[in-house]
Formats: C-alpha cells, sequence, structure tokens
C-alpha cells in the first residue's frame, strides 16, 4: 500500500541520514510517564496487564527519553528516530482511541544549542526528501520543553509537530 511504501522509504532514508531506528512500546510505565512529565493525552487502559504499565502512548518522546537515558551510559553522542503509531483518545461515542502514525526524532550530547539546530536540518531534508514545503513558527511550551529553545512545524498553514529542546530538569 502507499502508507507501507512511504514508512519503509522514511526510515531508509532517516536510517541514511545517520539516525538509528528505535522502537518502543505502545504501552507506557506509569514511572516513565511521571518522571517526564508527559501526561497530557495519555489515557489508561481499562483492563491492563498489570498495575505498572497501564498508559497509552500519545506521542514518542516517553519512549525515545527512555532510549536516551540508557543511551547516555554508552555513548557521549547519539542520534535516534522511532516512526510508529501512537494511540490518541477518540471524539466518537463508543470508541475509546484512535491510531496516529507519527515521526520523533532525538539528537543527544551536541554542544550547546547545536542539537537542535541539527534537528532542524535533518526536518528540512526529510521534508525535502518526500517533496513537503515546511515552515517553522515561535511557539509556547509544555513544562518539559526549554524555554526559548521550541518552534512548530508548520505545513500548509497547519501545525502538524514541534521542534524542541528537552528541559534540562526531565534529564
Amino acid at each position: 500500500s502507499k502508507d507501507l511504501y512511504f514508512e519503509q522509504a522514511a526510515k531508509k532514508y532517516l536510517s541514511e541520514s545517520g539516525l538509528t531506528e528505535v522502537y518502543s512500546m505502545s504501552i507506557l510505565s506509569s514511572q516513565l510517564t511521571d518522571k517526564t512529565l508527559m501526561r497530557d493525552h495519555d489515557f489508561e487502559i481499562t483492563n491492563p496487564l498489570n498495575e505498572f504499565d497501564k498508559t497509552m502512548r500519545s506521542g514518542l518522546l516517553s519512549g525515545l527519553l527512555g532510549y536516551a537515558a540508557e543511551n547516555s551510559k554508552k555513548f557521549d553522542r547519539f542520534s535516534l528516530f522511532d516512526l510508529s503509531k501512537v494511540y490518541l483518545p477518540s471524539r466518537e461515542e463508543g470508541i475509546p482511541s484512535y491510531e496516529q502514525r507519527r515521526l520523533g526524532i532525538l539528537i543527544y550530547g551536541e554542544k550547546q544549542d547545536e542539537g537542535l539546530f541539527i534537528l532542524k536540518k535533518h526536518i528540512e531534508n526529510f521534508a525535502a526528501k518526500f517533496g513537503l514545503t515546511i515552515g517553522f513558527e515561535n511557539s509556547t511550551g509544555k513544562e518539559f520543553v526549554h524555554p526559548g529553545r521550541r518552534a512548530d512545524i508548520v505545513f500548509n498553514g497547519e501545525k502538524i509537530g514541534k521542534l524542541f529542546e528537552v528541559h534540562p530538569i526531565v534529564l
């Protein structure tokens, strides 16, 4: 299908660009969501398998930060990406959630301020590779985002993503 082809082409391009692909779990531990301060859209499973893993991920950042925490023990610098589904609360009666494919990129260990620009370049190159015209706008952020080091990614006048540096309190 067209979606599968795009996903495979995107993963190949990102890997060839020097990023390492990671696969994070769809169900998050409550410890991870509490530590990362990202609880806005996550929702609890009605009948979880255990008392600790009961939150469906609504974004990729928690998983990427988990990988960053582990990799930072062994490596000074690395770049990761995750292109997979997230689960968002449905607005329709009787349907608890819906899936949406998202891309998350994490750059770790670069000199101050360089990581943000490296990330921006990866996003610009990705958009150009697939014929997308994107822009960036100043944005306000959540408590886990470093003040002044964030922007919205805009496509056809619509905000489709965020570019930001994680606040030091999270790391």
